[in-house]
């Protein structure tokens, strides 16, 4: 091989690992991001995002707890995307005209050097975009992806910059982290959800109500473990929604003499998460099997959680 060639790939690789080292190490950590961008005044976007939702799911009216918290979650995941802008721009003194464009050592190399294997890093597309909530227009993130409005079944997370490059695993600046990564194919693009955080809890009165959760796994098993729950009684071989239906039931049928030590022991004893089919708040859909509820509603909270992104 060429060593010239090879020098050339090495200053490449180089100066990519440098600059991914750079933002990594300047990068706060996730829960400082959400206590910092609180700060940040996007209360002009919450009626839309409300009204958005409350158009999506016409079915929700009677859940107005849930109408509000999902529209009130978009209008923080604005906070944090612009958090995560502003960000970037303080720590690479970003400015239009400064943004680099190739990575390589200069413009004669490059055009001597057509048959490079491994291209330059190019941030230019990704770290020249601008202001994503800019004040002045609210129209900027008002998304027209088809899946968050007209409902269907498969939410759309828009193309990476550079589709064809990012897909080939070379490092790019995310647009919505501002953080370097490298995906391998269109699945590992699912990062985008990560920097969402597109789940929140469904039910109402919930301790946890304003928590925005980043997988789906952390969302439903929060879910699972505090409010899908039911109560199963051995000898009918009945199951119960609530506590204190299934402690009547005991009281009544069963142990009519039992103190309340003894209740408390069998409904206990009785929980536990639930088996029996469910009816999602968000399409009214109903008789949904438990091992499928917890994809379908997720991917409700993806589709509403897109919603956010500029066009």
């Amino acid at each position: 091989k060429d060593p010239f060639d090879e020098r050339i790939r090495d200053i490449s690789n180089i100066i990519t690992c440098l600059y991914r080292f750079s933002i990594a190490t300047q990068n706060p950590a996730p829960t400082d991001r959400l206590q910092k961008c609180s700060s940040i005044d996007v209360s002009a976007y919450e009626f839309f995002d409300i009204q958005h939702v409350s158009e999506k799911f016409p079915s929700l009216g009677k859940h107005s707890y849930l109408i509000k918290r999902l529209g009130r979650a978009n209008t923080r995941r604005r906070q944090l995307l612009e958090y995560h802008q502003r960000h970037h721009e303080k720590i690479a003194g970003y400015h239009d005209e400064a943004a680099p464009t190739e990575y390589y050592p200069s413009e004669d190399v490059s055009d001597h050097r057509q048959s490079l294997e491994t291209p330059g890093f190019n941030v230019a597309d990704s770290a020249a975009e601008p202001n994503l909530y800019a004040k002045t227009d609210l129209k900027l993130s008002r998304t027209s992806f088809s899946s968050s409005i007209n409902g269907s079944d498969r939410p759309r997370v828009p193309a990476p910059p550079n589709e064809m490059q990012a897909f080939n695993g070379i490092p790019f600046l995310c647009p919505y982290c501002f953080s370097i990564i490298t995906i391998a194919n269109r699945e590992a693009w699912k990062h985008v959800y990560k920097d969402l955080r597109p789940y929140v809890c469904t039910f109402p009165d919930c301790q946890r109500s304003d928590h925005l959760f980043t997988t789906r796994h952390e969302w439903f098993n929060h879910e699972r473990q505090i409010h899908r729950r039911e109560w199963f009684c051995s000898p009918c071989q009945q199951l119960f929604p609530h506590a204190t239906i299934f402690r009547h039931h005991i009281k009544t049928i069963h142990m009519e003499s039992a103190g309340q030590n003894q209740l408390d022991i069998v409904v206990e004893r009785a929980e536990r998460a639930f088996t029996s089919a469910q009816t999602c708040r968000l399409c009214e859909e109903t008789d949904i099997p438990a091992r499928v509820i917890e994809n379908h509603i997720g991917r409700h909270m993806r589709q509403v959680a897109l919603f956010v992104l500029p066009c």
